[in-house]
């Protein structure tokens, strides 16, 4: 069962009362789930989870998405609760009433379990009970009839709205015929500002702070800023003018106006609340995390941008930190495993550079295992021979699964979504059958078809000459040049065969909408008249078309689509791609590794989960010592003081190795220096094996005196052991990518078995240093492990 909602406690809080300003620029999945009782209290009832001491809320989106109904959650929530309580309660006798006390959280709440008052305490109130609940953890009642309890309880509520925190009512409730009626009491209280209240006129400050940014935007830039990444880029832009300028003004109210700014497009990317950390303003997430756009903002006055590490990296990062909202056909896909395990699930995708349907092995929160498929000679496809019998596994997020189809335990047809001709043709017979053919979507157009006459929207694009196909870069603008608001329902890519457009991505499928909001970084999918949206980055390999597909605000449907340009190489880079082509130390680009991608996904997803409980014992715990040898003047220290700036803000990435230690090939107590290549490019997070080609070039040029100026120094760097350079750019001549090479420490407690056992593996990088470091095994998925001890990372 479901640990949302088999862990949930019911417990009751102040009503909305209506108003939604606080939360309506939170997304669904940041909400807190709450519903009225019913039962007469005129509160509300949220779900919590204990985790640690701490008091979760559950959020909106997992409740409805676990597929329970309120009253399934109402239900288990009262069983939890009394759970909960009944092991702390104790009674207590203060004059003419008595309290309650439990676990100091959850006393009041235990006005919603009716057994107690009908049953557990009837003999206490002949005449039934008057129940007072001023704050979360205070709960006092007496007899209905007894005018002295009744005043006492009065007085208690009046002294606990004047010095307590967590308040709830001042209101008495009597029991009637198994439900409670409210009675409104005849004071009034006045107090000290709430913590509530404190937060709720933060949050107002720092709204307004935001408008002022906007306002100075508009009055002397001419630029209408949304709170989006397009608001963000302008800060980021803004930001780093003032500092290459060297503005000598007082930067407090720029850091106050910016920093509330950048927070308030986090708060409506991903939810949260402002906050205080000390003396800076925070936004704190639902799951606890926090961020400081204001001290970002003021480092970045003081320091400029240093890589990524801008107001506009944080924003990045943390859109990356949280998986966009699962679409209708995802959430179906995750609730028909959850009721029903015996089924059989089958998702489409490219595996070992072939397009096939995988079998699901298990579906865990947003990770779907998949099953390679076994082969004909009883071998597993990518697999080694001798596991045959059991088949190997691979995970990919849910949130990036479109096309899957489901049978009973029976083998009977149950759904299918997202199939296209080109999959179809791969579905079994008895599935295939069922699938009307409206429902398949078409892979071949025409040509009249995709270039339509543009005008709902025309495409800008441009494209720059990567240092190989695979890493052309596009920058594509879609602009409205309707009057009305339109929107991209579906886009692709296709090339031309036969007469035919035909589609190109490796799913065969359209990108859906909510990918395209996630492409081009919108806040929301309608594009305004005159608007221009635009992406920028490696959006797959070459393609001769572009095609976008939507509707407009009054229904209308428009296809719109560009050719791909040619580019034209100059004549230097021919010159240099020559050169580079005639050396024996190139390294050319290798095919995809897709089994390693999804590994190092699965990797950086377990880290960021982990990276939030890592308090200052777990670092201390987790991060290697000294060597006795290493003395102060050791360069390589600056890792070992590096290690929790990495551990808790680095970034994860393959990285190979050039030479090490022998004593690390071999069991042994003391940690070694090593060499290895990495780079911060996406394209080798499914290529680590074409890292590993470039470090075993570099290996050929120890010892060696080359008279090309390059390989010369290169030459000189991997045979002088002693090289503590950290973190230097290898040259053109050896890889057409940006890698870079770096002495680095190899923690024996950081790797299986302590012994170095591998050419390729994962490392911690941070924009700040230079230092970088082996991921900790502890955070490993199991098939890395196994990859590992079986030695198949070699290469």
């Amino acid at each position: 069962m479901n640990s949302i909602y088999h862990d949930a406690i019911a417990c009751i809080k102040l009503p909305a009362n209506g108003d939604t300003s606080a939360g309506s620029n939170i997304p669904e999945a940041q909400q807190i789930y709450q519903h009225a009782s019913g039962a007469g209290l005129g509160l509300d009832i949220v779900y919590v989870q204990i985790e640690g001491g701490q008091h979760i809320h559950l959020k909106k989106y997992d409740v409805q998405h676990a597929g329970y109904t309120a009253r399934d959650l109402y239900r288990t929530g009262l069983q939890n609760l009394w759970k909960k309580s009944v092991t702390h309660l104790k009674m207590h006798k203060n004059g003419p009433i008595r309290s309650i006390t439990t676990d100091g959280h959850l006393e009041a709440s235990l006005l919603l379990i009716g057994e107690l008052w009908d049953k557990r305490l009837a003999s206490l109130a002949e005449n039934g009970f008057i129940v007072a609940i001023p704050s979360r953890n205070t709960l006092a009642f007496c007899d209905c009839k007894s005018e002295e309890g009744i005043q006492a309880l009065k007085d208690l509520i009046k002294l606990t709205h004047e010095n307590a925190e967590h308040l709830l009512t001042t209101s008495l409730y009597q029991r009637q015929d198994g439900k409670w009626a409210e009675i409104k009491t005849d004071f009034s209280v006045t107090r000290a500002e709430t913590l509530e209240q404190a937060h709720a006129r933060l949050h107002e400050g720092m709204l307004a702070n935001a408008e002022v940014l906007r306002n100075i935007a508009r009055e002397h830039f001419q630029i209408e800023l949304d709170y989006d990444i397009g608001g963000v880029r302008w800060v980021n832009h803004f930001l780093e003018n003032t500092y290459k300028n060297g503005s000598t003004q007082d930067h407090k109210n720029i850091i106050l106006f910016a920093g509330a700014f950048v927070g308030q497009c986090i708060v409506r990317s991903i939810g949260g609340n402002w906050d205080w950390h000390g003396d800076d303003y925070v936004i704190r997430t639902g799951d606890g995390k926090l961020f400081s756009p204001c001290s970002k903002v003021a480092k970045q006055l003081a320091c400029g941008q240093d890589g990524e590490d801008s107001v506009l990296g944080l924003y990045k990062v943390i859109k990356d930190m949280y998986p966009p909202v699962l679409s209708k056909a995802q959430r179906l896909l995750q609730t028909l495993y959850k009721r029903h395990a015996d089924y059989e699930f089958h998702i489409a995708s490219v595996l070992d550079q072939r397009l096939q349907w995988l079998r699901v092995a298990d579906m865990d929160s947003n990770l779907v295992h998949v099953q390679h498929p076994i082969e004909e000679n009883g071998e597993n496809n990518g697999n080694s021979a001798n596991n045959a019998a059991t088949p190997a596994s691979t995970c990919f997020y849910l949130h990036q699964m479109r096309s899957y189809y489901v049978r009973s335990s029976n083998g009977s047809f149950v759904h299918a979504e997202g199939i296209s001709e080109s999959l179809a043709s791969l579905l079994p017979d008895d599935v295939r059958k069922h699938i009307a053919a409206d429902k398949i979507i078409r892979t071949m157009y025409r040509d009249a078809e995709l270039r339509q006459e543009q005008s709902f929207a025309t495409i800008r694009l441009q494209k720059y000459q990567g240092d190989s196909d695979t890493d052309d870069v596009y920058v594509i603008g879609l602009k409205n040049i309707s009057n009305e608001k339109i929107r991209v329902q579906q886009f692709a890519h296709f090339h031309f065969e036969a007469d035919q457009w035909l589609l190109a991505t490796s799913l065969q499928t359209y990108y859906p909408s909510s990918e395209f909001v996630d492409w081009f970084e919108l806040s929301s999918a309608w594009i305004k008249p005159g608007q221009e949206v635009t992406a920028i980055g490696r959006l797959g390999p070459p393609h001769t078309l572009w095609a976008f597909m939507g509707e407009a605000e009054n229904g209308a449907s428009f296809t719109t689509s560009l050719v791909v340009p040619a580019v034209t190489v100059p004549a230097g880079k021919r010159q240099s791609d020559a050169k580079r082509q005639r050396s024996q130390y190139y390294t050319p680009g290798r095919p995809a590794d897709t089994e390693m991608s999804r590994i190092l996904a699965e990797l950086q997803l377990n880290f960021s989960r982990n990276r939030s409980g890592m308090d200052a014992e777990i670092l201390d715990r987790i991060a290697a010592g000294r060597p006795d040898w290493m003395d102060n003047n050791e360069p390589l220290l600056e890792i070992i003081r590096q290690q929790r700036r990495l551990m808790t803000e680095g970034r994860i990435v393959w990285a190979a190795l050039v030479q090490a230690n022998n004593l690390l090939f071999e069991e042994g107590e003391h940690d070694h220096p090593a060499m290895l290549v990495f780079s911060e490019d996406t394209y080798f997070e499914s290529r680590p094996h074409e890292l590993r080609a470039v470090a075993e070039k570099i290996y050929q040029l120890k010892s060696t005196e080359p008279e090309d100026p390059e390989e010369k120094l290169v030459a000189a760097s991997v045979t002088n052991e002693m090289n503590r350079n950290m973190g230097w750019k290898l040259p053109d001549l050896l890889t057409d990518k940006h890698v870079r090479a770096a002495a680095f420490m190899v923690f024996r407690k950081h790797i299986p078995n302590g012994i170095l056992n591998a050419a390729v593996f994962p490392i911690l990088i941070h924009p700040a240093t230079d230092a970088v470091m082996i991921v900790p095994v502890a955070f490993w998925p199991m098939s890395l492990t196994t990859m590992w001890r079986q030695g198949k990372l070699i290469y």
